[in-house]
């Protein structure tokens, strides 16, 4: 099989910190989900994929490729093939819209101007003076980036990731400071960019909820001794079906095995548990009872409740 992106024993360092061992691949057409809690390693793994830190290499670790251009030995043309839209503004803040397509664009052998003039239009950021009677109003545009919202700075980063043409987007945290209706509209343009099955999107958030949105494959990293590691990996639908969520009393609960019990959850009126039911087999009543959790669900009850 063909991937766009190859991840082997990627493993980074930073301080105490370790990111271990990481592996996926990812075929054109798809998109990967990142998640896991605050501080897992979410973040120090989108800057490994982007180059932005540089990843260990000993011991065989950090083999990484894009379209077969190799990381550490390939990284200009690695690179290339990388658009990215980040929580943190990563382009010079003092510059106009424009001025960074000017100064950064340079750097992409697909780059469009006249794309991004277009999706700077369809993402409502002007970016020239207009005429209105005799008066001129000012552009958005025209502003340093750094007095635009953070919502808008997002958008300036989806044009110019867009107008790049690169065969993987990688976003990071990237909806967190957009209005509902625009991430809607963010969801619809990431499901527009694999719909051809030559583009693939790298995506991470700490909103589980997100990934059922658009996410074929998931990358679960959690954290253990100050080491991240990959809890999961694979699909939604193949992690669901492990997992069931039960309502039923207390004495019901108690009974289940504990290998099969991944935590419980109860209030006044309401008791519930999640289990494992590849660790058991359940009576049919019980089975009748039972519902597949949301993707939240599972993560909330792996994290707090009594699992690995």
């Amino acid at each position: 099989m063909s991937y766009l992106i190859s991840c082997n024993n990627l493993t980074k360092h930073r301080g105490d910190y370790v990111l271990n061992d990481i592996n996926f691949d990812l075929e054109p057409g798809y998109v990967l989900g990142v998640i896991g809690v605050n501080g897992v390693g979410k973040t120090t793994l989108i800057r490994c994929l982007l180059g932005s830190y540089r990843i260990d290499t000993d011991h065989n670790s950090g083999k990484v490729s894009v379209l077969g251009k190799d990381l550490v030995s390939e990284v200009i043309d690695y690179k290339k093939q990388i658009g990215f839209v980040l929580q943190d503004f990563p382009f010079n803040d003092a510059m106009t819209a424009i001025e960074i397509a000017e100064v950064y664009g340079k750097y992409y052998d697909r780059f469009d101007m006249k794309q991004y003039k277009d999706l700077l239009d369809e993402y409502d950021i002007p970016y020239m003076n207009v005429k209105d009677g005799k008066k001129e109003k000012k552009a958005v545009m025209q502003k340093n980036l750094r007095e635009l919202s953070k919502g808008e700075q997002i958008r300036v980063q989806l044009a110019f990731a867009r107008a790049c043409n690169p065969k993987l987007f990688i976003f990071d945290e990237a909806t967190g400071n957009l209005d509902v209706a625009f991430r809607e509209r963010v969801y619809s343009d990431i499901r527009e960019l694999t719909a051809s099955g030559e583009c693939s999107v790298i995506y991470a958030t700490h909103l589980v909820e997100e990934m059922e949105e658009f996410a074929d494959y998931l990358l679960w990293l959690r954290k253990k001794d100050n080491q991240g590691y990959a809890y999961y990996y694979g699909t939604i639908e193949e992690l669901r079906s492990d997992y069931r969520i039960l309502e039923a009393d207390m004495d019901v609960i108690n009974k289940i095995p504990v290998e099969a019990l991944v935590g419980v959850r109860k209030s006044e009126n309401h008791k519930e548990a999640m289990v494992r039911v590849k660790y058991h087999k359940f009576d049919e009543k019980i089975e009748k009872s039972m519902r597949y959790p949301e993707l939240k669900e599972i993560m909330y009850y792996v994290e707090k409740g009594k699992g690995e």
